[in-house]
């Protein structure tokens, strides 16, 4: 579509009789003195519309935590335990041993990198536009708290247990170290990403299912280690995400009042661009036949 928008202002000539007309008087004016300064402009609109709002289910809310979530590790960890001391079960731990560990041969330190894997992911992903459940910051500090919190637990059982490892004198078996930290940084990469993709959180747990395994193979742990080292990694990130809205009230209420208001317009259709409407104009001043004004074109 193009438009012409012409605005014209006519001269003052010299006075004259009441009723009567006389010739403008342009001796002085230079119409390339107005032309060199003519406008050439492009403005872009952006027109948001609102589409009709439909039934919007509430966001999944990342930092929910349900008490079977906390107490579900307590009691595989518990269980794990059992295989330590009780003559029957560490029967059964070492049949597994002897089926899936390498006995020594084979050995890798992939799992020595690898146990880190979802945990970097997660701030990568972040560093890439994927923002997940939490800020910067929010995130730094349950992640920090997760840690803390298998750290201290982890040592704990370790020096009450007292576990043998399999290839060495070691007395420092139960649970694993590097299965704990793995599922730690998964169960973190999850409740960051699930609403963004499952398939995130799926991808953290492969990781850290492949650290366990790689831990009986490379012969340094039996079974019952890395199902507690796994059970203690979860209870942790679990446990630090249950905490955080006590602790930190304030900075929770205010993620979740954006997160509802920002889901509220999404579901109505507002504040989303529909489409771009591009606006192309020219503009040119012009004098002649005792007239002068101003010319514009416009499309769009």
């Amino acid at each position: 579509m193009a438009v012409s928008i012409s605005l014209a202002a006519f001269g003052e000539g010299p006075a004259v009789a009441p009723g009567a007309t006389a010739p403008l008087d342009f001796t002085d004016f230079n119409p390339a003195d107005t032309a060199r300064v003519a406008p050439l402009f492009k403005a872009e609109e952006t027109v948001y519309e609102s589409v009709p709002a439909v039934p919007c289910p509430s966001f999944r809310d990342g930092m929910k935590v349900n008490y079977w979530q906390l107490g579900t590790p307590v009691v595989v960890g518990a269980a794990a335990s059992l295989f330590v001391r009780t003559p029957k079960l560490v029967q059964a731990r070492e049949y597994v041993q002897k089926h899936l560990s390498q006995h020594g041969n084979h050995k890798t330190t992939v799992d020595n990198y690898l146990q880190y894997a979802p945990i970097v992911a997660s701030y990568g992903l972040y560093a890439c536009g994927l923002k997940g459940e939490n800020g910067l910051l929010d995130r730094t500090i349950i992640a920090a708290m997760s840690y803390t919190i298998f750290v201290a637990i982890n040592a704990g059982m370790k020096y009450a247990f007292h576990e043998k490892r399999p290839d060495s004198n070691a007395h420092n078996s139960f649970p694993s170290g590097h299965t704990g930290t793995a599922v730690t940084g998964a169960e973190f990469l999850r409740r960051e990403y699930w609403s963004t993709s499952p398939w995130i959180g799926v991808a953290g747990y492969a990781v850290a299912l492949t650290t366990a395994y790689l831990r009986i193979h490379n012969d340094r742990h039996w079974i019952n280690d890395v199902v507690g080292g796994a059970a203690v990694g979860y209870f942790s990130t679990t446990l630090a995400y249950w905490l955080y809205p006590k602790i930190f009230r304030k900075r929770y209420e205010r993620h979740m009042k954006e997160r509802e208001e920002r889901l509220a317009r999404e579901c109505a259709g507002l504040d989303l661009p529909r489409r771009r409407n591009s606006v192309t104009g020219f503009g040119a001043p012009f004098a002649g036949s005792g007239v002068v004004g101003f010319s514009m074109a416009l499309t769009f």
